[in-house]
C-alpha cells in the first residue's frame, strides 16, 4: 500500500525516503514504593493469593507482610531488564531506527526515527502521543504481548509500566493526523 501525501495544490505525491522524522519514546515504571504496595496487595496476608504467597515466602522473595525482600528486588531487577529488552526489540521491529537508548530512574528512553509515509508507524506514534500506553492494554496492538514475552514470575505482577511518544517537532502531530485521516478517507472511497 502506498501512503499518498495530500498537497495544498491538489496534487498528490508519493512520499520520499527523506520522509523520516524523530520522536522520543519513554517507557516508565512504577517506583519501589508502588511496587511494595502492589506486593502487599497481591501477596500480603489480607488480600494475597495464598498459593503465590506460600511459594514466594518459601523462596525468601517476600516477607510475612507481603513486602519484597532483597532477593525479591533482585528478581524484579531481572524482570525489568527483560521488559526493557523486549520493548527495545519491539521498537526496532516497528520503526526505522532506534538510538540514544538510556535507562534512568525507572524510565527507559530512546530516540525513534519513523517513516511518515508508513501508516502503521504513524498510527503508533500518534496513539503514543495522545494517550499513555499501559503495558497491560492490548488496544495498542502487540506491544503488551511482546513486552511481557518470556516473563512469568509472580513478582512481575507488582510492576506497572507505560510508554508514550513525544515528537521532536510538536507541530508535526497535527500534520500527521491530517495526512493519516486523508489516507483513510481516500482508502475507503476506492
Amino acid at each position: 500500500m502506498v501512503f499518498v501525501v495530500p498537497r495544498e495544490d491538489g496534487l498528490n505525491v508519493r512520499p520520499h525516503k527523506e520522509d523520516i522524522y524523530q520522536a522520543k519514546f519513554t517507557f516508565g515504571m512504577s517506583g519501589e514504593h508502588d511496587m511494595d504496595e502492589n506486593a502487599r496487595e497481591k501477596f500480603g496476608p489480607d488480600y494475597g493469593d495464598p498459593i503465590d504467597r506460600k511459594e514466594l515466602l518459601k523462596k525468601g522473595l517476600i516477607d510475612k507482610n507481603g513486602e519484597i525482600t532483597s532477593a525479591g528486588w533482585d528478581i524484579i531487577g531481572e524482570v525489568i531488564d527483560r521488559l526493557e529488552d523486549n520493548i527495545l526489540g519491539w521498537l526496532k521491529k516497528k520503526f526505522v531506527k532506534v538510538s540514544d537508548v538510556y535507562s534512568v530512574d525507572n524510565e527507559l528512553n530512546a530516540s525513534v526515527e519513523f517513516d511518515a509515509g508508513d501508516p502503521d508507524q504513524v498510527e503508533h506514534i500518534l496513539l503514543g502521543i495522545n494517550e499513555r500506553i499501559d503495558l497491560t492494554d492490548s488496544s495498542y496492538g502487540d506491544l503488551a504481548g511482546v513486552a511481557w514475552r518470556g516473563i512469568s514470575h509472580p513478582l512481575s505482577y507488582v510492576i506497572d509500566g507505560w510508554g508514550n511518544f513525544e515528537l521532536r517537532d510538536p507541530g508535526l502531530a497535527e500534520k500527521l493526523e491530517t495526512r493519516l485521516e486523508w489516507e483513510r478517507t481516500t482508502r475507503k472511497s476506492r
